[in-house]
């Protein structure tokens, strides 16, 4: 069977700055590489206005979800206090490999579809 990754997960970093008692700056954002991460590390420490810098590893999906099963149904579901309105019902199912994996049931055949595809390796909510 072939997989087509259509969501992917981006590891970035989330940064956080607090600044001392009557100056005001960016307090939190997030960056995509460890250099620029490093470049804002490296700044707050030589500014003497900053207190505490603190980061973390954050991970955000990309790319666009899969709307049709395996079958060939389609994943949106009416909404449950707007029936004329479709939606895609999802649930982030963590996993202890990676980031998680977006479980999405097809309303027809009740197919269990994962995005991103589970690897060999991925054991979703174990």
């Amino acid at each position: 069977m072939f997989y087509h990754f259509w969501v992917r997960w981006i590891r970035g970093w989330t940064y956080e700055l607090r600044w001392e008692r009557g100056y005001d700056g960016i307090r939190a954002r997030q960056v995509d590489s460890v250099a620029k991460l490093r470049a804002v590390v490296e700044w707050a420490r030589r500014n003497p206005h900053i207190e505490k810098c603190s980061y973390k590893v954050t991970y955000s999906p990309e790319g666009d979800m899969v709307e049709t099963c395996s079958s060939g149904h389609s994943l949106l579901t009416p909404k449950p206090n707007q029936p004329y309105r479709m939606e895609l019902a999802l649930k982030l199912v963590g996993c202890p490999v990676c980031p998680g994996h977006y479980l999405t049931v097809c309303p027809e055949c009740g197919e269990d579809f994962y995005d991103p595809p589970l690897d060999y390796v991925c054991l979703p909510g174990k």
